[in-house]
């Protein structure tokens, strides 16, 4: 089921607070500098590893930058006023009345936030590909994915601050998934290092790739 039962009766849709999402278009050739250092690579795998924390090391050359090499090439920004989930995810996509993302482009997400930042501040991604579908055929938990809201009400309020308030089933929407690019690689790398026999390691996964430390890390050395 899509969104058709989702839409219909949301005329009195309790209040909540939206963030939002820009993008800007202006490329920067120039590393960035300031809150872009040496831990921002750590805990993907280059450089000061710990072992027992982040033993993983960098193999191979495919995709094997620096996060200055990679904000030297991007594309644009894409400003977040607010922490989400998604973001700390491998991959995640956005929804938009228009298509503002294009796929192969790298774009760097930036906090606007009120501090601490948040782990995913000023990481690289890149855009798989943008979708265009009509509403109705989006599937209810997508957009409560794409939005952080599991609340129809909250979600429905969000959804109309973004596709705009006369929305309905069929209002065209754009889906654009972006892959977190470190990220991508040292799963793609984890694939084959934790893996025993037929299966993989998952919880050796989760902790020194995915591992939901790096948050507190990230706070405990500003």
């Amino acid at each position: 089921m899509g969104l058709e039962d989702f839409i219909d009766d949301d005329d009195n849709s309790s209040s909540s607070s939206s963030s939002s999402t820009t993008s800007s278009g202006s490329t920067n050739t120039d590393p960035v500098g300031g809150d872009i250092d040496d831990y921002d690579m750590q805990f993907y795998g280059a450089g000061k590893s710990v072992p027992g924390n982040t033993p993983m090391e960098r193999e191979k050359a495919m995709s094997d930058y620096t996060t200055q090499q990679l904000t030297a090439i991007k594309d644009g920004e894409i400003e977040i006023d607010s922490d989400h989930v998604k973001y700390h995810c491998p991959m995640f996509y956005t929804l938009r009345p228009n298509p503002e993302y294009s796929s192969g482009d790298h774009y760097q997400l930036k906090y606007t936030g009120e501090v601490p930042r948040p782990s995913w501040n000023n990481r690289m991604v890149s855009c798989v590909g943008t979708h265009g579908t009509r509403l109705g055929n989006v599937q209810k938990e997508a957009v409560m994915f794409a939005l952080g809201e599991h609340d129809k009400a909250n979600a429905m309020k969000k959804l109309k601050s973004i596709m705009g308030e006369d929305m309905n089933a069929e209002t065209h929407v754009y889906i654009s998934f972006f892959g977190n690019m470190m990220m991508l690689r040292d799963l793609s790398q984890a694939n084959h290092e934790y893996r025993e026999g037929d299966l993989i390691n998952r919880d050796k996964i989760m902790h020194q790739v995915l591992s939901a430390k790096t948050l507190e890390s990230r706070i405990n050395n500003e």
